[in-house]
């Protein structure tokens, strides 16, 4: 699964633990940093939860950055 926050040149990626670490891939080309972030989904639900708690975290702030530099511009 991948989405793209919007007017931002990061975009988070999720991927199953196991197919990848977290890493940041730059597309030097495209302008453009991809995240991935690796969930484990062989725990508890409740430990699930609190994992995509921390990437939904990441999302929002990824968007506020976002909105920061679009108000700057």
């Amino acid at each position: 699964m991948s989405w793209t926050v919007p007017g931002r040149t990061k975009k988070p990626t999720m991927r199953n633990q196991g197919e990848a670490d977290n890493v940041v891939h730059r597309v030097r080309h495209a302008g453009k940093q991809l995240e991935v972030a690796t969930l484990d989904l062989s725990g508890s639900i409740d430990s699930l939860r609190d994992e995509i708690g921390k990437l939904a975290e990441r999302v929002r702030a990824l968007r506020r950055s976002s909105l920061e530099l679009r108000q700057a511009a």
